[in-house]
């Protein structure tokens, strides 16, 4: 059981990462500083420093409470049949994900661009995602470590496409984004 000061540490975070966020979304990643966070959160500069150094440490931090969200996700590719209506509803599965998710997607999107450790962060998630599936994953033509790069190919893909349709609101195409997708998924699954 948790005690009070530690429920009152995660509620500070959590206000921090929500203040940040918003932040993020409304005047950019790269504009917002630590001090606007820390006014906009109600707290301290001081007290924003004890739990966060940096706006990569925010993003990171809530980067890393979605990964359970993103590996289940993932881990649910095992369970699809290998035919394109099946694969096309793990993608809208995908989507949804996405779409609950819109604000932290898109400030991971910023902060990779002038964030080092986000970006390897992320890169790192994508690599322990395809090793954690490439091996049960159907082998077709395709080797461990071609599978394992050829996933992530297609991660990133997804994650482009997904980031204009729903991020920056571009679904006049989704179907036949979608259905390009799946195309591509369905080579990995076969």
């Amino acid at each position: 059981m948790k005690s009070q000061r530690d429920l009152e540490k995660i509620a500070t975070q959590a206000r921090i990462v929500d203040a940040a966020l918003q932040l993020f979304e409304t005047t950019g990643y790269e504009t917002t500083s630590m001090a606007r966070i820390a006014r906009d959160a109600n707290t301290s500069r001081a007290n924003l420093y004890l739990h966060f150094t940096s706006k990569s440490q925010i993003v990171l931090h809530r980067m890393r409470s979605l990964e359970p969200e993103v590996l289940a996700l993932y881990n649910g590719l095992d369970t699809v049949s290998a035919t394109h209506d099946c694969v096309k509803d793990w993608l809208r599965q995908a989507g949804q994900l996405w779409l609950r998710h819109l604000t932290e997607f898109d400030a991971i999107s910023r902060a990779m661009t002038t964030d080092d450790e986000v970006f390897q962060e992320w890169l790192d998630l994508h690599h322990r995602i395809s090793a954690q599936l490439a091996d049960r994953l159907p082998a077709g033509a395709m080797s461990g470590a071609r599978r394992e790069v050829h996933l992530v190919t297609l991660m990133i893909s997804l994650e482009q496409n997904f980031y204009f349709l729903y991020v920056r609101g571009r679904r006049d195409r989704e179907e036949l984004v979608l259905n390009s997708l799946a195309t591509q998924w369905l080579t990995l699954l076969t």
